[in-house]
């Protein structure tokens, strides 16, 4: 424990990674498991519906976040991290606004557009900020981070989604807003590790 609490202390980047994933996954499991709720008792659509655009959001975000993992390597990981998370929150404010399917696919696309440029990008941004021989703890903790937001992101929904769909999904924008803004102000300007320190 302490070792993790020495290297936060040392490395303040690291500290702003951690509190930026913990916003991330919290907003994510704030709304992405209440879109298919939404979608078939409110908007009346199909299971099969709903899970085609669920489907779609997973497919493009994972299957393109290579290209946007190799553009963050040339561009720099602060900027593209930065983007791709503002870009989500687009996506996320989209669906308040969203009562048909078409109107929903495009919200998910949109979303799914800024997880393919900071899927890979904040992991990498880990990885440059601390040297090899911590990178072990240091994703440790970003792990946790991770399950915090997860935990955390359902119970908010819970006395949320009471008050609409559209509220839910405006707060958990705000998550990736508020993330996004604290990777420009506080995340120091991080680039691809060198070969030799991979």
């Amino acid at each position: 424990m302490a070792r993790h609490a020495w290297l936060v202390a040392r490395r303040p980047g690291v500290a702003v990674l951690l509190v930026v994933v913990t916003l991330m996954f919290g907003g994510f499991f704030m709304l992405i498991p209440f879109v298919s709720v939404y979608g078939t008792r409110e908007l009346g659509l199909s299971a099969a519906a709903v899970g085609s655009i669920l489907a779609m959001r997973v497919v493009v975000q994972q299957g393109l976040s290579v290209f946007g993992g190799a553009f963050a390597d040339e561009v720099g990981y602060k900027p593209v991290l930065a983007l791709g998370i503002f870009i989500r929150a687009v996506g996320f404010t989209l669906f308040a606004f969203s009562h048909s399917f078409w109107s929903l696919m495009l919200a998910a696309l949109v979303a799914a557009l800024g997880g393919v440029l900071f899927e890979a990008t904040h992991k990498a941004a880990l990885a440059s900020l601390v040297p090899a021989e911590e990178r072990a703890v240091a994703f440790s903790l970003l792990g946790t981070a991770g399950r915090v937001g997860t935990m955390l992101g359902p119970l908010v929904a819970v006395v949320l989604l009471p008050i609409g769909f559209a509220t839910l999904s405006m707060a958990a924008a705000g998550c990736f807003f508020v993330a996004s803004a604290a990777v420009l102000l506080f995340l120091p300007r991080v680039h691809a590790p060198k070969v030799a320190d991979r």
